[in-house]
């Protein structure tokens, strides 16, 4: 496996191999060997707890293979990330209207993040929700999905893709660091 991105540095490092789970491998000019970088990405990662726990949290939402075959799990931090976004809410200073359209979304808007957010960066997937659907979600009339609820959905996707970037920010410190 050739480590392209930080999004996958992170799945690896969350690995642990079980009976049901084969090894990952990195393929090296020397064959392929166990991933050798794993304890300075940890920290990397683990860094992110003392910074802001709701990025450390959100990193292994999105990408954590442990997280990724624990359903309790992947709920809890889920709800967590859900708890968060509820006060970025509050605190936006937006209507209390535009609040609950908000809040009616966030569990499929971050189901739909993270589904379009995997470690191997298959950037070309196409949504996980169709604007009929989001409608639906949304609770509002066929076919207005553009004016009274792409908004909210936008909204949440943005303040998702910061935490992102600001949870990812550690992970490619110590990539650039290990490229020099």
């Amino acid at each position: 496996m050739l480590v392209i991105s930080a999004r996958q540095v992170w799945h690896t490092t969350t690995y642990t191999p079980t009976p049901s789970k084969m090894t990952e491998y990195v393929q090296t000019s020397g064959g392929r060997v166990l991933p050798g970088y794993e304890k300075g990405a940890k920290l990397a990662i683990d860094s992110l707890l003392k910074k802001d726990e709701i990025l450390w949290i959100l990193g292994h939402y999105f990408w954590s293979a442990e997280i990724e075959g624990d359903d309790d799990k992947r709920s809890f931090f889920g709800s967590y990330i859900c708890g968060a976004i509820n006060q970025q809410i509050d605190l936006s200073g937006k209507p209390d209207k535009w609040k609950a359209k908000t809040r009616r979304i966030i569990a499929p808007a971050l189901i739909e993040a993270r589904f379009l957010r995997p470690p191997d960066m298959s950037a070309t997937r196409p949504n996980l929700y169709t604007n009929e659907q989001k409608e639906q979600f949304s609770l509002v009339s066929q076919g207005n999905y553009h004016r009274d609820a792409r908004e909210h959905w936008e909204w949440i996707a943005d303040l998702l893709s910061e935490w992102e970037r600001l949870a990812l920010i550690p992970v490619c410190i110590w990539m650039q660091a290990l490229k020099k």
